[in-house]
C-alpha cells in the first residue's frame, strides 16, 4: 500500500463482529473529510444506492451513523474494498516511474 493508506476498524453492534478495511486516500479526498466534495465517495454512494433501491441520501446518512442498515454499509465497503484492490493492482501493472 501506498504512504496514503490506513486501516480501518469498523464493527457492528449487532453481530459484534469487527472487521478490518484498508482506506486510501483518493485524489487528495479522504473517505472521511464531509467537507469536500470527492468524486470517489460520491460514485460509490451512487452505486450502492442503485444497487440496494435507496436513495443517495439514506447512503449517506448510514454511513454517517444517522441511520442503521448493515446491508447497504456492507455493500458501501465491499465496493470501496474491491475498489482499492483493483486500484493497487493497476499500480502494480502499469509503470508510473517511466
Amino acid at each position: 500500500m501506498g504512504n496514503n493508506a490506513k486501516n480501518i476498524r469498523v464493527s457492528t453492534e449487532k453481530q459484534g463482529v469487527e472487521k478490518n478495511y484498508t482506506h486510501v486516500d483518493f485524489e487528495g479526498g479522504d473517505f472521511t473529510n464531509e467537507k469536500k466534495r470527492n468524486a470517489q465517495k460520491t460514485r460509490l454512494v451512487e452505486i450502492t444506492a442503485k444497487l440496494m433501491n435507496v436513495s443517495k441520501d439514506d447512503v449517506y446518512k448510514i454511513l454517517r451513523g444517522r441511520h442503521e442498515n448493515d446491508q447497504v454499509f456492507t455493500c458501501y465497503m465491499t465496493l470501496m474494498e474491491k475498489e482499492i484492490i483493483m486500484i493497487e493492482q493497476v499500480k502494480n501493472l502499469v509503470p508510473f516511474n517511466i
